[in-house]
């Protein structure tokens, strides 16, 4: 009998158990593509011979088409129930009267991921609406490739692996990069939809994660891309100019993860060939023009909107400089490299407690924490993510969030280093707003850490010479200015040295001197090479007295008093501090 729901019973065959049989019957669902105004299809369930039910979906005018229809529905060997007769006609006419009856609504399938309208979003297995409702996305039949589970596990599993990101400044940036792949679009939707007239992010970037194998990076990429679907969508670098965009068109408002970097076997050459695809390709968010002459409906033109993921055994720079790639600060705004530790220092996990040695040893266990995590619970995170999105209007304080990391970060060039430090803002503010929204937990301080550590990291990459000297001499003019970090001498009472005493501050031939304490100086380079390489740039800069003693000190006649004993001569670096801040100020104003 035929009911309000599409569906019509089919009796048992002698030959089931009862115990094991199931129901039978035939059902259908109808569905609108890409808008509820869409081209409709028609989505029939039914039992098939050898047991179990069968799923296939068709176009609405191919029900016009009775000997092509039922071609492709024997395939499947259905069962017909047994007051429909066996002849063509009897069986079309029982499909076509099962799909005129059915009085439900058109379901949407999208026809890609992202946002359809302010109130709704695609992942890849499902809508998202803001009331919260979620429907699940039908495959097509036709559809080739691998089959993907996208929800597996429960929210509790992946919010242990959440946790795992209190360990490390690159994973928990790894996430921010995840929920802030919705963020662009989401403000554009609601500028549209306010009419207000605000800035938004033209372009977007990838991230590249760059260090030596089993320090972390590949597993960091999937555990993001887990939070909206299988860690298996992730895509490789041996790609096409176009199939490089169209797996960006597929992850439209979702994080691009391209995996497999450090298993080309090509050379640095093709690789670097490859970083270029998606220098120009990824961050401008639409593909190539097709020539006319290609058939438009199998290549049109594609458009999207994403952040990414990829990672690399060496640097971005040192790569581009082995094939001779010169990078624009055009390219070096869409495409970041971010150096992550050595696995011999912890990899990811870097905010783990300890020295080297015992983050390496944790780091091994985390990262196996990770994996299991990632695998065996996905799918959960995003549309928890875009459905609070949803729920209001929060593009004013994803803008105003924006502002507040560039105003922490302070850049000095009000173009390029602006551009530089927004897209960094844009995963700050994701990772705050994912807080409050309680989806991520985490203390409110560490977005500020991962991500100000990724963007060092990122500007640093991209620096000459000279720029990192500036950078060192300004974190070194900011430590002289901290409390208790510079000790005055005016001639007659001794400093008393402390272990926070970086410098002493006196006067010589009447000029204003710090003289930086030699151990205190190694501390801060971090290595005799670094601090060689610091020594020599402060003297070709004019900042430093040459020296006659140890490695280029100074002896002055200042008296000291450490650790009880006392001293009337110390050997320090001396610096010019007046010739120190004219030199920033020149940076500050170049």
């Amino acid at each position: 009998m035929t009911t309000n729901e599409g569906t019509i019973n089919a009796p048992k065959t002698k030959k089931e158990s009862p115990s094991l049989s199931q129901p039978k019957k035939w059902s259908v669902r109808r569905f609108r593509f890409g808008t509820l105004t869409g081209p409709a299809s028609v989505e029939l369930s039914f039992p098939t011979e050898g047991g179990g039910i069968s799923k296939i979906m068709v176009q609405q005018s191919e029900l016009r088409h009775q000997t092509t229809f039922l071609d492709t529905l024997s395939n499947r060997l259905p069962i017909f129930p047994k007051n429909v007769g066996s002849s063509d006609k009897a069986r079309f006419e029982f499909v076509t009267k099962l799909v005129s009856s059915y009085a439900g609504p058109f379901e949407l399938v999208p026809e890609r991921t992202g946002f359809i309208d302010i109130s709704t979003f695609a992942t890849n297995s499902q809508v998202i609406y803001a009331d919260g409702r979620r429907q699940p996305i039908p495959s097509a039949t036709s559809a080739g490739g691998p089959t993907f589970t996208d929800v597996r596990g429960a929210p509790r599993g992946t919010e242990k692996l959440l946790k795992l990101a209190r360990h490390s400044s690159y994973l928990a940036f790894g996430i921010g990069v995840a929920l802030a792949a919705a963020v662009p679009s989401y403000i554009k939707l609601r500028r549209d939809q306010t009419g207000e007239e605000h800035s938004q992010l033209t372009e977007t970037a990838v991230f590249n994660l760059s260090g030596r194998s089993s320090s972390g990076k590949t597993s960091l990429g999937l555990a993001a891309m887990s939070l909206a679907g299988s860690p298996e969508r992730a895509g490789t670098l041996d790609f096409s100019r176009r199939g490089l965009a169209e797996i960006a068109s597929e992850s439209n408002d979702l994080l691009l993860v391209l995996d497999d970097t450090e298993k080309a076997e090509d050379g640095s050459s093709v690789f670097v060939k490859t970083l270029k695809s998606i220098v120009h390709t990824v961050p401008g968010g639409r593909s190539k023009r097709i020539s006319r002459g290609v058939d438009q409906t199998k290549f049109p033109q594609l458009f999207w909107s994403t952040f990414g993921l990829s990672s690399s055994p060496q640097p971005i720079s040192a790569l581009a400089a082995d094939s001779g790639w010169r990078m624009t600060p055009g390219d070096q705004v869409r495409l970041f490299n971010i150096q992550v530790p050595s696995s011999r220092k912890g990899g990811i996990f870097d905010l783990t407690k300890g020295g080297a040695e015992k983050r390496a040893k944790r780091s091994i266990k985390l990262i196996a924490k990770l994996e299991r995590g990632y695998q065996n619970h996905h799918g959960h995170i995003i549309p928890q993510w875009v459905q609070y999105l949803m729920t209001d209007d929060r593009s004013q304080q994803i803008r105003e969030l924006v502002q507040d990391f560039i105003n922490q970060i302070d850049p000095k060039d009000e173009g390029w280093e602006i551009r530089f430090a927004t897209k960094f803002g844009y995963i700050y503010a994701a990772m705050i707003i994912g807080i409050e929204a309680g989806i991520l937990p985490w203390e409110q301080s560490l977005p500020l850490c991962a991500v100000t550590r990724c963007y060092r990291r990122a500007r640093r990459s991209v620096m000459t010479e000279h720029d990192r000297f500036i950078e060192q001499a300004r974190r070194l003019d900011r430590l002289l200015k901290q409390k208790g970090r510079v000790l005055g001498y005016n001639g007659r009472a001794p400093v008393v040295l402390t272990g926070r005493c970086l410098a002493i501050r006196y006067r010589k031939e009447g000029r204003k001197k710090i003289g930086i304490l030699d151990q205190a100086l190694s501390d801060f380079a971090g290595s005799s090479a670094s601090k060689a390489k610091l020594t020599t740039a402060l003297l070709v800069a004019g900042l430093l007295d040459e020296g006659h003693g140890h490695a280029g000190t100074v002896q002055e006649r200042i008296r000291i008093e450490r650790q009880g004993t006392a001293s009337n001569r110390i050997r320090v670096w001396c610096i010019d501090e007046g010739k120190l801040a004219r030199l920033l100020g020149r940076a500050g104003a170049s």
